[in-house]
Formats: structure tokens, sequence, C-alpha cells
């Protein structure tokens, strides 16, 4: 049965199963009390009950196993105890080193920071900020699939127009990403003359 690695979720040697059974050191067969959880070792060596329900959903709610995607801190952002990932998720790191998800909100999350703050932001504006260089310093965030609701970091691009993205913003897009295309190979992946990709770009590689 197909079981999920629960170490990235701060549970070292832990599994769930698809059947919502928890597997422990030496394949030990771990069940849910009457209230659905599972008292599982904290980083701390503090034993904490936690949701077998929402264990699974952080487990097999990706289509890859959460340790292969990048995370990152929101430090940068003002929010040290929250972590960004690629695939769109955003976490509370809580105190036990465990990490929770955020629910979405009208695409938003609710973020608080050191002083107690209370904030919300959305979260495709945040995957970009953290993932995605945006040398032009764009003001939007703009959806490659128009799907809102895919927040992957490579559905995401920066944008200069609030209603959409263009040509320029994919070029920029392409350059930041993949800094060892050449111009012409930029210019073949946009259908765009290289001339025409060497003026655009010309205007933020000069700046960095």
């Amino acid at each position: 049965m197909e079981m999920r690695d629960l170490t990235p979720f701060g549970y070292e040697g832990y599994f769930i199963r698809k059947d919502m059974i928890l597997v422990g050191k030496n394949d030990r067969l771990i069940y849910g009390n009457q209230n659905g959880q599972v008292s599982l070792p904290g980083p701390n060596g503090k034993r904490v009950w936690r949701s077998i329900l929402k264990l699974y959903e952080l487990a097999f709610t990706d289509p890859q196993n959460a340790s292969d995607l990048e995370s990152v801190y929101l430090t940068d952002l003002g929010y040290p105890n929250y972590i960004a990932r690629e695939d769109g998720y955003i976490f509370l790191e809580e105190f036990d080193g465990c990490l929770q998800r955020l629910n979405l909100h009208n695409g938003s999350v609710k973020l608080t920071d050191l002083n107690g703050v209370v904030t919300w932001k959305q979260a495709h504006i945040i995957i970009a900020q953290v993932f995605i260089p945006n040398p032009a310093r764009r003001k939007y965030v703009s959806f490659r699939s128009r799907n809102r609701k895919d927040l992957h970091v490579s559905n995401l691009l920066w944008s200069a127009h609030r209603s959409g993205h263009g040509s320029e913003d994919v070029m920029l897009d392409l350059y930041v990403r993949n800094p060892d295309l050449t111009l012409e190979q930029i210019a073949d992946r946009t259908d765009k003359h290289v001339d025409y990709v060497k003026a655009v770009l010309s205007r933020f590689i000069s700046n960095e």
C-alpha cells in the first residue's frame, strides 16, 4: 500500500498510508484514538497529539512527495515563522517544529508577524515574491493557465498589468528563470524577432 513520509512535516521515521494508518519505527502500525488523533514525538522530545486527517492531507494532497519540493521561509517578508512551498502551499511552523498548512480564503492567507499583527495576503503573490526574481519590479502576478487555483510557481509570472501578462512579461520571465537561454532561444519560444527580444531585455539586463 502506498505510503508517504512524514519527515518533511516534523515527524522523522513516521509514514502515513492511504488507509490513514500510520507506520512508525520497526514497521509498527499506529492507530488513532476515538477523536481521530495520534500521539507523535515532537522535535523537542515532548509528545504531541496530531489529527490523522490533517497529516493525511499534508502528505497526499501533493502530486509528488513533499520532500522533493523547494521550501523557503518568509523571513524577508517579515514572517519568519511561515514557509512557502513551490507548489503553492504556505505553512505555519509551530513551536514544536511541526507544520500547519494555511487555508485559503478568497485566494488569501492569514499571517501574523512577530509583533502579533495579523495581515491577510494573497497567496500567489507570496509564492512569486519568494521564488521568482523580479528585476523589472513588476507590480502584479499573473497566471499562465488563467487557473487562479493553481498556485504552483510554474503557473505564475510577474506582469506589468493587472489584467494579465503580455509578451514582454513572458520574455523577461524566461530570462530570469533560465539565465542560460540565448536571445535566439527566447525569441524562438516567444515567436518574436531576436532584435525585439534584445531590445526588451536590454532595459533590465543592463540594470542588474
